[in-house]
C-alpha cells in the first residue's frame, strides 16, 4: 500500500507543473509576437531548435490555436497529408474528426480514405531541414 493522500498530492503537482509549464510558453509567444514574429517564423525557428511535429503540434494546441488552424500551418511547411494524418492520430483524434479536418483543408476524400483503408499510416521518418520537415 502507499502512504494516504500521495496520489492525490502527486495529482496536484502534475497539473501545476502543466499549468506552468503553458504560462511559459504563452509568455515566450507573447514575447515573440510582441517583437513581430509570425506564426511561419515561430513554427520555423522550434523546427530549428530540433521540435519534432508532434511537440510542435501540442505547442500550437496549447497556445490555443485550432487543428484546422495548426493543420493550416503545417500544410504550408511542406508537411505531407500523410503525416498529418498520423499526428493527429497521435493526438488521439477521432476518425470523424479527422476526415471533418480534412474536409475543411480541402484535402480530398480520396486521399483520407487511401489512409484510412490501408490502415494505420506508415511511420513515417521526418527529418527538419530550414524548409520544414521532409520525408526520408
Amino acid at each position: 500500500r502507499g502512504i494516504p493522500g500521495f496520489s492525490t498530492l502527486a495529482n496536484l503537482f502534475n497539473k501545476i507543473k502543466t499549468e506552468v509549464g503553458n504560462l511559459q510558453l504563452r509568455m515566450k509567444y507573447d514575447s515573440l509576437v510582441r517583437n513581430k514574429k509570425t506564426d511561419d517564423e515561430i513554427y520555423m525557428m522550434w523546427v530549428k531548435q530540433g521540435k519534432n511535429p508532434d511537440q510542435i503540434y501540442k505547442r500550437w494546441i496549447r497556445l490555443g490555436k485550432s487543428d484546422e488552424e495548426t493543420s493550416r500551418l503545417f500544410l504550408r511547411h511542406n508537411l505531407q497529408p500523410d503525416q498529418l494524418y498520423g499526428i493527429l492520430e497521435r493526438q488521439g483524434k477521432s476518425m470523424e474528426s479527422i476526415y471533418k479536418l480534412w474536409e475543411k483543408l480541402n484535402l480530398g476524400d480520396r486521399r483520407i480514405y487511401n489512409l484510412w483503408v490501408s490502415g494505420k499510416p506508415k511511420r513515417l521518418t521526418t527529418k527538419s531541414t530550414e524548409c520544414g520537415t521532409m520525408r526520408t
